[in-house]
């Protein structure tokens, strides 16, 4: 029977190794110590390779005699390894002495040893795949139970990843002081980064899936993220749907688009997945091989490509492993992941918001940044927590209006609309006084104190008092015009024509004046009762008696000069009243306390 005449084509496939590795190896490890022999290289080898892992069985034979003698201490040349194989029987079959020194007369000059053992470790390891993989067939052929094939199959990959050979990347701090770092990249500039996982989580059916999609059309056309952020870096979108069919994914689309719009030609979707454990993971990276031009993908949402957890398995090491895996592939083919995520019911810590993520820490201690979306469903505010490596700590205050619309951060937004109830308290009333104020927001007085100040500072509000404040828009009150010499006394009434003694048979002279011939006593008001925030109140007007009352006072009479400070007084304190009740509303404004 001719060869290979009955025979299947895969037993005439040679099994996978490499000659010239192994002789590489094998020639280096040979040499007499006084040449190229360091002690270390033996031992890097042991930890690479075992004598099992060789092709050839002369090499088996000869790798086993140079180990054992590297482990007793004694040195590794080639009369050393002749004796051992000698005391083993084993030196004639491998061809005597003139073999090993071919080893080493043929092996090529500045071999990295190191990277041959591991060449050779990874051939060993096909060998061994190839004869589980026949050993599986052959129960498949046999009527095997499918699912223990199955199980085979799953632990000898495990078993061949574990014992691939893993190249070790060390360096030393001094050579990065002269790495020439590159500028920080973004798609979205401080929120959303050029390459690295993202997570957004947030409590169900607050709109995390339309933020997302928002931000995938952004970058997919080169449009604003969030109606105001402008997109550093588009490209192709991989948008993987797990909760929508096409049929939701174009309702959606379409409530985000203007009339008329286009879809994007460079947003991709996807409705089905493989779990990420169960290939999934190697699937995204392919599809990241065949579209060069994707830069982003979002994950709707992460737990559908995840696979429930065992009971009793250490959560926490589940989530790094796999997540971890998912970030290092966003490093890799520089993309940036975008993965939505869901929060417990329980309220989080206080000191860290984002204890309310759901599963362990190590999801959002894997993240290279973290969104939060905190808002009550049916609510039309929201506010964006985001934390990452290379982003600042920062809250944004977001509205809905068919779509979440970033409006600002949230503290400025917040501190604004606090500041507008005050000034629209203000322009209602004109003047109030601190109390007032606080009462009427219900705070209490030392925030209401806080935020007038700030008002103050921006030059919107003025105090006019103690505790009295205005709105410094309406300008300050007209000048009052120079007294004269002279004035009526008759307390503050309309001027009556003399020769009618008031009787009011004849028309009044209201052009008329009468000189101040004398000056009654002056008495003071007494002061009002005083507020515990007010200790020292404005003056209050003085009342001046009539000059012509009848009882004249035996007190000398006052000078000019303080009859016209007096009336000045009365002037001011009358135009500012005047002022108050002017357009103060239907009840003619509301003086301050």
């Amino acid at each position: 029977m001719a060869r290979g005449q009955d025979t299947p084509p895969e037993a005439l496939r040679q099994a996978p190794h490499d000659f010239e590795a192994e002789v590489a190896v094998l020639g280096a490890l040979l040499c007499p110590p006084n040449l190229e022999n360091p002690s270390h290289e033996v031992e890097v080898v042991r930890s690479i390779l075992s004598p099992s892992d060789f092709y050839e069985e002369a090499h088996k034979y000869i790798a086993r005699a140079i180990f054992t003698l590297a482990q007793e201490g004694e040195p590794t040349d080639i009369l050393a390894v002749a004796q051992k194989l000698r005391e083993e029987g084993k030196l004639d079959e491998i061809g005597g002495i003139p073999y090993l020194t071919r080893l080493v007369d043929d092996r090529p000059p500045g071999v990295d040893i190191v990277r041959q053992a591991e060449r050779i470790k990874t051939l060993a390891l096909k060998r061994s795949l190839l004869a589980r993989l026949e050993e599986a067939k052959a129960k498949l052929h046999d009527e095997g139970d499918i699912g223990e094939v199955l199980a085979d199959l799953s632990l000898i990959s495990e078993e061949f990843v574990a014992a691939s050979p893993f190249n070790l990347e060390v360096f030393r701090f001094s050579e990065l002081q002269a790495l020439d770092l590159p500028p920080k990249e973004w798609l979205i500039p401080n929120l959303l980064p050029r390459s690295g996982l993202v997570i957004l989580a947030g409590r169900p059916k607050t709109g995390k899936s339309l933020m997302a999609l928002d931000i995938a059309l952004a970058v997919a056309t080169g449009g604003k993220a969030l109606g105001c952020l402008d997109v550093e870096r588009s490209g192709e979108v991989l948008f993987i749907s797990l909760e929508d069919e096409r049929e939701g994914l174009k309702k959606r689309t379409e409530a985000l688009l203007p009339d008329g719009a286009s879809f994007p030609e460079r947003l991709i979707g996807a409705c089905r997945w493989r779990l990420l454990e169960r290939g999934g993971l190697w699937d995204l990276e392919r599809f990241l091989i065949q579209h060069p031009e994707v830069v982003l993908v979002v994950i709707d949402p992460l737990a559908r490509l995840r696979r429930p957890p065992k009971a009793g398995s250490d959560i926490y090491t589940l989530d790094v492993q796999v997540l971890g895996a998912l970030q290092k592939l966003a490093q890799r083919r520089r993309v940036a992941i975008l993965a939505l995520h869901h929060t417990r019911k329980a309220p989080p810590l206080p000191e860290d918001a984002f204890t309310s993520v759901l599963g362990s820490t190590g999801i959002t201690g894997v993240a290279d940044a973290t969104w939060l979306l905190r808002c009550t469903k049916g609510e039309e505010r929201a506010e964006l927590v985001i934390e990452g490596r290379d982003i600042e700590f920062q809250t944004f205050a977001l509205e809905w209006d068919g779509r979440w619309t970033l409006v600002g951060k949230a503290e400025e937004v917040r501190m604004s609309e606090e500041n507008q109830e005050v000034l629209d308290l203000l322009r209602e009333f004109r003047e109030m006084h601190l109390r007032d104020i606080a009462e009427a927001l219900g705070k209490p007085l030392p925030v209401v104190k806080q935020r007038l100040y700030r008002l103050r500072l921006a030059g919107k509000v003025e105090r006019v008092g103690r505790g009295v404040y205005r709105l410094k828009e309406q300008g300050e009150l007209p000048a009052l015009p120079e007294l004269p010499g002279y004035f009526v006394t008759n307390g503050g009434e309309e001027p009556k024509n003399p020769t009618t003694n008031g009787n009011g048979d004849s028309p009044p002279e209201s052009n008329k004046v009468t000189e101040v011939t004398e000056v009654t006593e002056v008495t003071p008001i007494p002061p009002s009762p005083q507020r515990d925030d007010d200790p020292d109140p404005p003056p209050r007007p003085t009342t001046l008696a009539q000059g012509n009352a009848g009882n004249a006072s035996p007190d000398p009479p006052l000078t000019a000069s303080e009859v016209r400070r007096v009336i000045g007084e009365i002037f001011r304190q009358v135009g500012e009243a005047l002022a108050r009740d002017d357009g103060g509303g239907e009840d003619g404004g509301r003086p301050p306390p």
